[in-house]
């Protein structure tokens, strides 16, 4: 239901508001062959991790010829920042997500104009919120939603998936939204930043809130699940693989299969849109460590295989497979290869990252080079399975065109149309003339209008929590201030709770 009653009400204005949504919804869907779409990112993964990743594998045993991605690879990707080259995570995954470039730190939103564009940025979109593919699929196609990953949840890829704002260090916004935003299932790091309070708000709302709990994990069967895990730093991100607790943390394979069974499990829903992120690739490549890099990727290419086997023996899912943007510029030589590269022989390649252990910094005759400790701007791989005669992207291709993919692969015709319903300014529903408004506190506003007075709406920013005259109800998408325009976004669900 486009609107969710908490509690059900019984309010005889609603009725145009579903009479609305049906044609709305009708106009803005296609039939799909497509059930489910797991759309999976390694963040920060340059094509020499995969070289490295295979020959290592190859290395420790040779009956690993291949990486579970290699048989899917099937072109190349250009993405970055709408005025940069080189390109943040949370631009250019909101990029794959909204099919609209943007600047560093944005999510899902709008930039502002720069005099170094390198695309053409609509000044009237500045600051505005974009729909997110996955927010389509489960608003217009009644498809559940999850998110799989290993950094903290707030954080850029995650966000970008499911949350809209400027600043993605902004967690107290981002995390907020991301809790509002009915996300089935939500399995990653983060343990330490959920408060107390935050787990009663979502266990209020039906969800199952674990932490830090495998044993639970495995065992669970809610269809509304949130199993947080990790300790490390301020916000309790996941440990590298490589030096996982087995008994206390889930590979992100685990992870994968778990979100997918659930998923795939819930019948009140028509498929699945999951996001799986390999999110500390990036963070070892950061860090100049190659064994990171691979332990990471290689935890990946095993979630990966997860992913394909399902969608093998389901028939009606399409996996994309996205890198962000590249990390550390990593390459099989260095310095110590600039003579007699022709003549390493594999063992010298690969077993000072076999000896390499988390107490001990990489030997000095590792040839594994690195150009930089910051993002790089090269072109990144694409690998797909779709079961779709003809239909698999190839070439050179960019995030809007995969954004478009993505749209019609799970019946979503217009996002744009979609995004401006969901996303709408509130003074474009409630004009001045007609409503007085009135700020709350920093993150309400109430809205009367003026010939009933006695009729009051109240928004929080946010959230997707409205009340009317003191009753609660819950609209599709949180509500969204924006400080640096001034303006709120809502659903244009509000304009039918008014009264005849």
């Amino acid at each position: 239901m486009p609107l969710t009653p908490y509690p059900k009400p019984h309010t005889s204005y609603l009725v145009p508001l579903f009479a609305f949504c049906f044609l709305f919804f009708t106009n803005t869907t296609a039939q799909s062959t497509v059930k489910n779409v797991i759309f999976m990112v390694p963040d920060g993964t340059s094509i020499s991790v995969l070289s490295l990743s295979r020959w290592y594998q190859f290395y420790i045993d040779e009956n690993q010829t291949r990486l579970a991605i290699d048989p899917y690879i099937c072109g190349m990707i250009r993405n970055h920042s709408s005025n940069a080259p080189i390109g943040d995570s949370a631009p250019t995954m909101s990029g794959y997500m909204t099919g609209y470039y943007s600047q560093t730190g944005f999510v899902s939103m709008c930039p502002p104009t720069s005099e170094n564009d390198l695309v053409k940025v609509d000044a009237l979109l500045s600051y505005t919120p974009r729909l997110t593919v996955m927010e389509a699929a489960r608003i217009s196609q009644n498809k559940a939603i999850g998110l799989v990953f290993t950094c903290e949840y707030p954080h850029a890829t995650p966000a970008a998936t499911s949350a809209h704002w400027y600043k993605r260090s902004d967690y107290a916004t981002i995390q907020k939204q991301m809790m509002h935003n009915s996300i089935d299932v939500v399995i990653g790091g983060g343990a330490t930043l959920m408060t107390q309070q935050d787990s009663l708000t979502l266990i209020k709302n039906g969800y199952d809130v674990l932490l830090n709990d495998i044993v639970s994990m495995n065992k669970s069967s809610s269809h509304k699940l949130w199993a947080l895990f990790g300790n490390k730093g301020k916000y309790g991100y996941m440990d590298y693989d490589w030096e996982r607790d087995t008994a206390k943390q889930p590979s992100l394979a685990q992870m994968t299969k778990k979100a997918i069974e659930l998923l795939s499990e819930n019948k009140e829903k028509e498929g699945f849109f999951l996001m799986v992120e390999g999110s500390k690739i990036d963070w070892a490549a950061h860090r100049n460590n190659p064994k990171g890099v691979l332990s990471e990727f290689l935890a990946f290419d095993a979630a990966v295989k997860v992913a394909i086997d399902f969608a093998q023996k389901n028939g009606e899912t399409l996996v994309v497979i996205c890198p962000d943007h590249g990390c550390g510029g990593m390459s099989i030589g260095n310095k110590l290869s600039n003579k007699g590269y022709d003549k390493l022989s594999l063992n010298k390649l690969m077993e000072p990252l076999k000896k390499e252990n988390k107490d001990k910094k990489l030997s000095s005759k590792s040839y594994i080079g690195f150009t930089t400790s910051g993002h790089t701007g090269e072109d990144l791989f694409l690998a797909i399975y779709d079961s779709r005669p003809n239909e698999r992207l190839s070439g050179l291709v960019t995030p809007k065109e995969i954004n478009d993919y993505l749209c019609d692969a799970v019946g979503v015709k217009s996002l744009d149309s979609l995004s401006n319903f969901y996303y709408f300014k509130l003074t474009d529903i409630f004009n001045e003339t007609e409503f007085d408004f009135k700020s709350i506190d920093s993150n309400r506003i109430k809205i009367t209008p003026k010939e009933n007075p006695n009729f009051t709406l109240i928004i929080e920013k946010n959230s997707n929590k409205i009340l009317i005259n003191k009753q609660e109800w819950q609209t599709q998408t949180p509500a969204i201030y924006v400080d640096k325009t001034k303006t709120w976004y809502v659903s244009k669900e509000c304009l039918f709770l008014l009264p005849n």
